[in-house]
């Protein structure tokens, strides 16, 4: 005869044991650079003025009538920062959940205090991770391939772009990069799983018809209302190109950069075969213009590994102990003909570049808090005038800008 006292039959008597302790967010990821670089709260008035004095009086000669009749002024120019980038984050939370997680016995956290902190993050990651590293376009990544038509059922975007993509995130497409608003296509999708190592994003359409608005291949990926409104990163003023060339704006910030192009928009080095030599090349085209003691090489996690791997092999790798406290993650020693200076990766960063950035020159400049919670009515939390619960609103107003290109670079990895 079987036993009647059973699992099964006292399934009432027996408690849920829990053995997950972590309790942070798993999708929370560093930005790396972004939180290295200085933060002001000083975005006040109608605009901020940077002045550029970067040419000198060049009227002289060992010839006194020469020198005479040709005297130079000096060259002054600045950047003008007139727009505060905007971010706005939402939070509607049910009262009768918010009180039943207010003490320990009801709730593991607080819901109220968990979704503050964790959207609070997430704004931190799209102005630190995928906005930092652009160049305001706000493009997330590029569509490789698609499946299903009318609609879209999912799509695929190159692996490294996936940590900018999280569920429920609303999407939508342009086939042109920049400067056409007007091609975004109407359908608004949902992301509703995704995989991390092949790059497949799932989606559902939840706005829009017809397989005109679906994405196609080599269409750009957006968050709903971030084309070309996000601030201004890395790549819009160090670019792959020189401005007035290849797609690159010649202004920026008021600021025509095509008179001296590497002064007012950085260097531009190639690939020599290998990351090492690529930054050593680099650095020896910027001559005096680089600064050691503030400069870092900026990598991919996957190329700071390979060139973890390339000075290994050489028997050249050195792990830079008090870089690595400065930037909280390992940082390679790589000397160059400037002196030694330290590699970090940044998860944000592509594959495709490295960045030698001095972090003293970059900026954020914001008004109030760099992110913030809303409460100009004086008032931090209000109630839904449709629900029985509370709705707490977050914003940022914020630009970026590295104010001595000159003493930054770039080079492709290929």
């Amino acid at each position: 005869m079987s036993s009647a006292s059973t699992i099964a039959a006292l399934t009432k008597m027996y408690k849920t044991v829990y053995h997950g302790r972590d309790l942070a967010n798993q999708a929370k990821r560093r930005t790396a650079a972004y939180d290295m670089v200085a933060k002001m709260d000083d975005f006040d008035g109608a605009n901020l003025t940077f002045p550029f004095n970067y040419n000198l009086p060049v009227g002289v000669s060992p010839s006194f009538s020469l020198a005479q009749a040709s005297p130079s002024a000096s060259g002054f120019d600045n950047w003008v920062m007139t727009t505060r980038k905007t971010l706005y984050g939402f939070l509607t939370i049910d009262a009768q959940a918010m009180k039943a997680a207010r003490k320990d016995i009801g709730a593991f956290l607080r819901v109220r205090q968990k979704e503050t902190n964790e959207i609070l993050s997430y704004m931190k990651m799209v102005l630190g991770g995928h906005g930092f590293w652009g160049d305001g376009a706000g493009d997330m990544a590029r569509v490789v391939s698609k499946s299903g038509t009318d609609p879209v059922t999912s799509f695929v975007v190159a692996q490294i772009d996936v940590i900018k993509f999280h569920l429920n995130q609303r999407l939508v497409f342009n086939a042109t990069r920049t400067g056409s608003a007007g091609g975004i296509k109407a359908s608004v999708y949902k992301v509703t799983a995704l995989n991390r190592q092949t790059g497949s994003i799932t989606v559902s359409r939840i706005t829009g018809s017809g397989a005109g608005t679906d994405p196609a291949a080599n269409d750009y990926v957006y968050l709903e209302g971030a084309y070309d409104a996000m601030p201004l990163g890395v790549s819009a003023f160090i670019p792959a190109s020189d401005p007035g060339t290849g797609g690159v704006p010649a202004t920026l910030l008021g600021m025509t950069r095509t008179d001296d192009p590497v002064m007012k928009a950085g260097w531009r080095g190639t690939w020599q075969g290998s990351i090492e030599e690529s930054a050593k090349y680099l650095v020896s085209q910027m001559g005096q213009y680089f600064d050691r003691f503030n400069s870092a090489l900026w990598l991919s996690d996957y190329n700071w590994f390979r060139l973890e791997q390339e000075l290994t092999a050489q028997g050249r790798k050195v792990i830079d102990a008090r870089a690595t406290q400065v930037f909280g993650s390992p940082a390679l020693a790589l000397l160059t003909p400037g002196g030694e200076i330290p590699v970090v990766a940044d998860s944000y960063l592509d594959n495709s570049t490295a960045f030698i950035l001095d972090m003293s020159a970059i900026e954020v400049h914001h008004l109030d808090q760099l992110i913030h919670i809303v409460d100009d009515d004086g008032l931090g939390l209000v109630r839904q005038a449709a629900d029985d619960g509370v709705e707490i609103r977050f914003r940022s107003w914020s630009e970026n800008i590295i104010q001595r290109p000159f003493k930054c670079g770039r080079f492709p990895i290929t």
